[in-house]
């Protein structure tokens, strides 16, 4: 056997922990994917996604700007505000939205492999690793938004979207949300991912990951223009 054939052996039967995977999808992502290709684990990656999810979900429901909106919502209704109904409805809608929140990857990864399967025959599983592990990049930039929103007391956002006022452009702030840096960083990883993990050429992990972007945008716009 060659040195090149060897090499290429044992790249790709490389075995990396969860640890590693995790280092490596900031500094070599195709690296960690290739060592996934063939069945990856998915109960760790999993548990350290929804804690991050049910994070921001905190972040997001416990802030300052939360707490008036509820507030604002139950003087609208006429109901009695009152600070024990305000802990008592944040509390109901940080677990509801985090059951939820922990839920969704499995949607969001099913409907890529919908994409994936005119493809590829590799299974789900493999999407889903591959989904959650890029992901964990947007639950970061999440994160940060809502420890930078309570610092600054002001929504914060690592898009153009910060920017732009929604009352007066609502539709350019709907679409500048989606330019978010960790959100693209995270799409990149997603294309390698699908590439190396389902052995997808360059136009093929191109469409599976572009394909939703152009439904965001147009579902963005939609909306944007019924609801402003």
């Amino acid at each position: 056997m060659s040195e090149l054939n060897l090499n290429e052996l044992q790249e790709e039967t490389e075995t990396l922990s969860l640890g590693q995977k995790l280092m490596m999808i900031f500094t070599d992502p195709a690296r960690a994917f290739k060592s996934m290709k063939g069945n990856p684990k998915i109960l760790g990656i999993y548990l350290i996604t929804a804690a991050l999810i049910i994070i921001t979900i905190f972040l997001n429901t416990y802030g300052p700007m939360a707490k008036e909106q509820m507030i604002q919502q139950l003087q609208t209704t006429g109901q009695v505000v009152t600070e024990q109904t305000i802990n008592t409805l944040l509390l109901v809608s940080t677990i509801f939205g985090g059951i939820i929140g922990a839920l969704i990857p499995f949607l969001i990864a099913f409907i890529y492999h919908i994409i994936v399967m005119f493809m590829s025959k590799t299974g789900y599983k493999k999407t889903l690793a591959v989904y959650l592990f890029a992901g964990i990049i947007s639950q970061i930039g999440a994160i940060l938004s809502g420890i930078l929103t309570r610092i600054t007391g002001t929504a914060f956002s690592f898009s153009p979207a910060m920017f732009i006022d929604q009352t007066t452009s609502p539709m350019i702030y709907s679409l500048l949300s989606i330019v978010n840096i960790f959100t693209i960083w995270s799409m990149i990883v997603l294309y390698i991912g699908f590439k190396e993990t389902h052995e997808m050429k360059s136009k093929e992990a191109s469409i599976v990951v572009g394909v939703p972007v152009v439904f965001l945008i147009i579902v963005t716009m939609v909306t944007s223009s019924l609801l402003f």
